[in-house]
């Protein structure tokens, strides 16, 4: 849920800002993909949830093998990313609204949107810098417990540095992350299905 939620947030909120401070985008001018925009983004909250649950249940996957220094700047950084994410969404879901009672023409003639647009590129761009540093967190956490194969921890350092690096001048680079939660989260439900159960703890 986590990743396909936030793989369309993304590219509605990075279709909407545009390439220019002054390309007001669809969202201020077509009300179609301004009511489309604000379904997507009514959703991000749910994907904020789906994104804790993900850490409880890495978390409860790794157990007594945590290494307490790594899982708090993985639990640290995975709440930063989520504030900076719905913070940037919460100003889209602010100039959709201006938008929408006809404000859009003010809004870029009093260069509100331009200032808008960057913030909200900023802050896209900095949640997902602060996810390549959960990623990096998480990788080492899984691979310090010996609970993760190899190429999966590998892969997220990889990604991470990416992200780190060209996130914010290289477009739709940020879906790396949503795409290796996912492999993440494959991994563990794998994992648990081969888990023996169990043992029984009544007399028999």
């Amino acid at each position: 849920m986590f990743s396909g939620l936030l793989v369309v947030a993304l590219v509605l909120v990075r279709e909407a800002v545009g390439a220019r401070p002054s390309d007001g985008g669809a969202w201020l001018t077509d009300p179609a993909h301004r009511t489309s925009a604000q379904v997507a983004l009514g959703l991000l909250p749910f994907a904020a949830i789906a994104f804790l649950w993900f850490i409880g249940v890495v978390r409860d996957y790794i157990g007594d093998r945590e290494d307490r220094f790594f899982a708090s700047v993985f639990l640290g950084s995975g709440l930063l990313f989520l504030a900076m994410l719905l913070a940037a969404a919460a100003l889209a879901a602010g100039l959709i609204g201006s938008g929408k009672q006809g404000n859009d023409n003010a809004l870029l003639a009093n260069g509100v949107w331009g200032v808008a647009r960057h913030a909200m590129n900023t802050l896209i761009d900095e949640s997902m810098r602060l996810a390549a540093v959960f990623m990096v967190s998480t990788s080492t956490v899984l691979i310090r417990s010996g609970t993760a194969p190899r190429w999966l921890t590998v892969s997220g350092y990889l990604i991470a540095a990416v992200l780190l690096l060209v996130v914010g001048t290289v477009p739709w680079v940020e879906v790396l992350f949503p795409v290796w939660v996912m492999l993440v989260s494959v991994h563990i439900l794998r994992a648990g299905y081969r888990r023996p159960p169990p043992a029984s703890t009544g007399a028999g």
